[in-house]
């Protein structure tokens, strides 16, 4: 799969079944269960999501995000995910360019993300794209696993703070 063989649209809840088999076998859909699949429709729900869709336009990585968020009114990458077949291959990357593209346009100086403890490669990808850890805290669902919010600035408000 070449990646620019990957466009982003807006997801439609029509196909809510084929998103949530995004998650099969990722370390969200075990931690979270069903849990997931209600923050996926909450998410087509508002017009949040956002898909990676192949050249076959199968969705093959989903995205949900925020322009106005609980963290100060700015944007926040609320879920993130791709499938199984695809992980690796820059999709991930793809979105995350995606929302700070899109947060950025519309004038935004800092966007945040959470991720959990339990996915080390996913918060590796978000600190590679700029993002940094504001701070830590137990998840709500299961206090035993730690939640790291990551904060990122956008390169107009880097060199002024």
């Amino acid at each position: 799969m070449a990646l620019h063989e990957v466009h982003i649209v807006q997801g439609v809840p029509e196909r809510y079944e084929e998103y949530t088999h995004i998650f099969d076998g990722s370390k969200l859909q075990i931690h979270y269960g069903e849990e997931l699949n209600n923050w996926i429709r909450a998410g087509l729900e508002e017009g949040h999501i956002f898909i990676a869709e192949d050249r076959n336009d199968e969705a093959v990585g989903l995205m949900w995000m925020q322009m106005e968020s609980v963290y100060a009114g700015m944007p926040y990458l609320n879920l993130l995910g791709v499938r199984k077949d695809y992980r690796g291959k820059g999709v991930g990357r793809k979105l995350i360019e995606f929302f700070i593209a899109v947060y950025e346009k519309l004038g935004f100086e800092r966007a945040f993300i959470a991720v959990n403890d339990f996915n080390p490669r996913a918060r590796a990808l978000y600190v590679r794209l700029g993002f940094q850890k504001m701070m830590q805290y137990p998840d709500a669902m299961d206090p035993s696993n730690s939640v790291y919010l990551l904060m990122r600035k956008s390169r107009s408000c880097s060199a002024n703070g």
